[in-house]
């Protein structure tokens, strides 16, 4: 047995385990479902590794090697409350790799706010339509995004199109139940991750969050900033597009993350 340290967060929601210990990857997605069925609350796990690249200070590596957002923004914030090597004392960015990204991300703290730069595609036929539904693919996730309320069978009906529309063989797909309010979208999420195999009614998401404002600035053709996208937890996830040249130019989300709470997990993983 190893004494694994871990932080649990909650960035907006969508709780989320970073497992600090040296953990195979072949071994990850069995383990991310050990914590998963043994903390209810858990709707995902990375793993928390050694850079490659000398401009990063940790990797951030999902359960099922996709990408994550929220996660992104959890390790962001949890390196720079821990004053980690690398950071110093007064910078507010922090260098992250991460799983189903091609290049670095920087995440950025603002008071409590915690922002980064989401891996999109410039090309608008990032946005597609399949069978009838809108389908955005980002680095390392793809969403379908429809605008209508989640129906009682939600996550049925999510399995179903997620299947119809072939997605289950990406990395990691979601479905995104949207609607209208006053001051922005409420958004209901669905989320499959095809390493571990589970399809998951998220509390909050980032990336599914950064789609709904990646559609409205397709169909407007500009900009979008600092949409509301409140999340079934309550919370909500502020996402801007920089829209320019008939292009997407970058995106960024932001919100708060909390520290829920750090201890020792014993897994056993091979040496």
């Amino acid at each position: 047995m190893r004494e694994s340290e871990y932080i649990k967060c909650s960035p907006g929601g969508n709780i989320t385990v970073l497992v600090f210990a040296e953990v195979p990857r072949k071994e990850q997605a069995s383990v991310a479902k050990r914590i998963m069925a043994s903390q209810s609350d858990v709707e995902q796990v990375g793993f928390v590794e050694e850079p490659k690249d000398p401009k990063a200070v940790r990797r951030l590596q999902m359960m099922g090697g996709e990408f994550c957002g929220n996660a992104t923004r959890s390790l962001g914030w949890v390196l720079w409350q821990k004053r980690w090597p690398g950071i110093g004392t007064s910078g507010r960015t922090v260098t992250l790799e991460v799983s189903g990204v091609t290049r670095p991300l920087s995440v950025e703290i603002h008071d409590k706010m915690v922002r980064v730069e989401m891996p999109i595609k410039r090309e608008l036929s990032s946005i597609k339509s399949i069978r009838g539904q809108t389908v955005v693919e980002l680095q390392g996730i793809s969403h379908v995004v429809l605008h209508r309320p989640p129906p009682k069978d939600a996550k049925e009906e999510a399995n179903r199109l997620l299947d119809e529309l072939h997605l289950k063989t990406l990395e990691a797909a979601g479905v995104l139940f949207c609607e209208q309010c006053e001051d922005g979208v409420s958004m209901s999420p669905i989320v499959w991750v095809r390493e571990t195999a589970t399809l998951v009614e998220e509390t909050a998401c980032a990336s599914g969050a950064v789609c709904v404002a990646l559609v409205e600035s397709a169909n407007t053709a500009r900009s979008v900033d600092n949409l509301k996208v409140y999340q079934p937890s309550g919370s909500f996830i502020t996402a801007s597009v920089e829209f320019g040249k008939g292009q997407f130019l970058r995106a960024f989300i932001e919100g708060p993350v909390e520290i829920l709470e750090e201890g020792e997990l014993a897994l056993t993983v091979s040496e």
